[in-house]
């Protein structure tokens, strides 16, 4: 398993992305590298203009690296879903498998329906849809992964800068994992 990050400063410009919150994505970035060395997992950061870019430079990876399946989380904008659907198509014209996660949500979109298939109208109702389904059965934790055996392959230091992103400001929210569940105890 290897970890692919995608860095795409024309796209955060079209989407007038803050560099404060880009900066806030290089230091999750550098924390979720140190996570995923301690399970020998390299992280690889790669650099495309825009997502349209996105399709060629992951297949590049899976060739370089002879993956046969890459997983990503699924993001629902509308750029993103045409990012993906672009991706899964090249990829699978190269016998490469493509394999969207939910990771966002609790339910995937379009998943909670009144009782004759269409879409609510009132959010009470709705709610309590939901709340009724998460108490029927609630997502499944599942156990952090053990270590893999190590690979050959080197993770990718994280700029200071995420490509001619200046931080015009202070950040002040941490970006690392422990600090985000110490605030939401």
């Amino acid at each position: 398993v290897i970890a692919v990050y995608l860095v795409t400063p024309q796209q955060w410009q079209q989407h007038e992305d803050a560099a404060c919150k880009v900066d806030f994505w290089r230091r999750q970035l550098i924390d979720l590298s140190q996570q995923l060395a301690g399970l020998n997992i390299p992280l690889l950061i790669r650099h495309c203009d825009t997502w349209q870019d996105a399709p060629q430079q992951l297949l590049e990876v899976c060739q370089q690296y002879d993956i046969q399946q890459l997983h990503c989380n699924a993001e629902y904008g509308f750029n993103e879903r045409h990012r993906d659907a672009a991706t899964r198509q090249l990829l699978q014209q190269h016998a490469i498998g493509f394999n969207r996660c939910l990771d966002q949500l609790l339910f995937k979109p379009g998943s909670i329906r009144t009782q004759s298939d269409g879409y609510f109208k009132v959010f009470g109702q709705f709610k309590r849809v939901c709340q009724q389904r998460l108490y029927d059965q609630l997502p499944q934790v599942l156990p952090a992964p053990k270590p893999q055996a190590k690979l050959a392959i080197q993770a990718d230091a994280i700029a200071q800068n995420l490509h001619d992103f200046s931080l015009g400001g202070y950040c002040l929210n941490d970006a690392d994992q422990t600090s985000a569940a110490t605030k939401i105890d």
